[in-house]
């Protein structure tokens, strides 16, 4: 046996150094590209998410507004209501007249 033994060993598997040195860079390249777009997207997602939370906070806020102005608005309407009525009977309270009326 010679010492070039290990050189016949090599092509007769078909496989080089630098074939997997080759394969073994694309592998890296690969996994990297690949590791760095699953980063991206995970990026989105939080991003999408905060967003998401802060329209769900400003839609709860807008409920509680709409809620606000609806008793504001019922309330405004009794008191509407309750003037017409007044007016209608003449219980004005608060004229002198109604106060006068009242003694």
């Amino acid at each position: 046996m010679s010492n070039d033994g290990w050189k016949e060993w090599v092509p007769v598997a078909g496989v080089s150094f630098g074939a997997v040195a080759a394969a073994a860079a694309l592998v890296l390249a690969t996994t990297t590209i690949t590791n760095s777009i699953v980063s991206g997207i995970r990026d989105d997602v939080r991003e999408n998410s905060l967003q998401i939370e802060a329209m769900d906070l400003r839609i709860q806020q807008m409920q509680s507004d709409l809620a606000d102005f609806r008793l504001e608005t019922a309330l405004s309407l009794q008191r509407i209501e309750l003037q017409l009525q007044q007016v209608i009977h003449g219980d004005d309270l608060e004229s002198p007249e109604g106060v006068a009326q009242s003694n």
